[in-house]
């Protein structure tokens, strides 16, 4: 019996079209533009060039932000907005005060589609400031899960870059590219406020995680991690969120051989401990697991397609080791 779960490892090389001929391909037909992405240092994330008005940001590619669009307090100042007040949100470091105003056009890089008129949050993002080019930075804002799924747009990990389509084209557009024996696809679904979540199998267990392009690190829930006896890499580690502290006394774990989607076998994968206190639930039916950080869906050359809601790895990749947390 040959076993329909694939080690990455152990992958070979398929004789498939390039992927990078395939967009190229698309690009002719206009349907796909591809937006090069700026990726942090050591942490991974994906900072995207927009136009907010006339003006030009970088913003964080964030699937694990339930909004459309989010502005750092610095940003919203920028374009001389009035805030009114928008509540309290969940994440990583505790709960966040947001405030509310609306952007008049927004776009990605040099694709052509324009938002008009989202609902923006406005929050402080100073605990979310990254590293590029060995210099701290402070994100200007998120381009949050909600308007990932309106555009379906797709997170290119393998070249860094957002494939955003043309308005109209089809949800499927993207991984219909793909032949069946030419890529591992897995599906996801979408759970509170839009944000992805997938299923990951660790030592026969089943637990949803939510797919964070925006999370440098993933997180697994600390007694999710005491339940299946996961090995204590670190203690005392930390590590920072939008939140209005950084998480501090976590333990990195590392949990072997876990199954994305009953499809993709990821020999290692590490984690930080931490508990989103119930501001994080997943999909009915299904228990939390955590947070999946970009870094393990990069380190399997993964695109994220959030028109077909799969993830879709060619089997060209060759995944060398597992997404290490900082």
């Amino acid at each position: 019996m040959i076993s329909k779960t694939l080690t990455y490892a152990a992958l070979a090389m398929l004789a498939a079209l390039p992927v990078e001929a395939q967009q190229k391909e698309e690009a002719k037909a206009g349907k796909y533009h591809s937006v090069p992405l700026i990726r942090t240092d050591r942490s991974g994330h994906y900072l995207a060039p927009v136009k907010v008005g006339n003006r030009d940001f970088r913003f964080l590619v964030d699937s694990g932000a339930g909004m459309e669009l989010v502005l750092a307090q610095g940003t919203a100042k920028k374009l001389g907005k009035q805030l009114n007040d928008g509540g309290k949100a969940g994440a990583a470091g505790g709960s966040v005060a947001m405030q509310k105003t609306r952007v008049g056009r927004f776009s990605i890089g040099d694709a052509p589609r324009v938002a008009k008129g989202v609902q923006t949050y406005v929050i402080a993002l100073h605990h979310a400031a990254l590293e590029l080019d060995g210099e701290k930075v402070i994100p200007d804002g998120l381009i949050g899960a909600r308007l990932l799924n309106q555009w379906n747009v797709v997170v290119d990990t393998a070249k860094t870059a957002l494939l955003v389509p043309d308005e109209g084209l089809s949800e499927g557009a993207f991984a219909d590219r793909f032949e069946d024996d030419k890529a591992v696809k897995i599906p996801f679904e979408r759970g509170m406020h839009g944000m992805p979540f997938v299923d990951l199998i660790i030592d026969g267990e089943s637990y949803s995680f939510l797919i964070d392009t925006g999370a440098g690190t993933g997180t697994i829930e600390p007694g999710v991690a005491e339940k299946l006896g996961l090995e204590v890499i670190k203690e005392n580690s930390s590590f920072g969120g939008a939140g209005d502290k950084r998480v501090n006394n976590a333990k990195v774990v590392m949990a072997k051989d876990a199954v994305l989607g009953g499809k993709a076998r990821f020999p290692k994968i590490y984690f930080h401990t931490h508990t989103m206190d119930g501001t994080l639930k997943a999909p009915k039916g299904k228990n939390l697991g955590g947070i999946l950080g970009g870094k393990v869906l990069a380190s399997g050359g993964a695109f994220v397609d959030f028109g077909s809601q799969q993830i879709i790895i060619p089997k060209r990749i060759v995944l060398k080791r597992g997404a290490k947390a900082n």
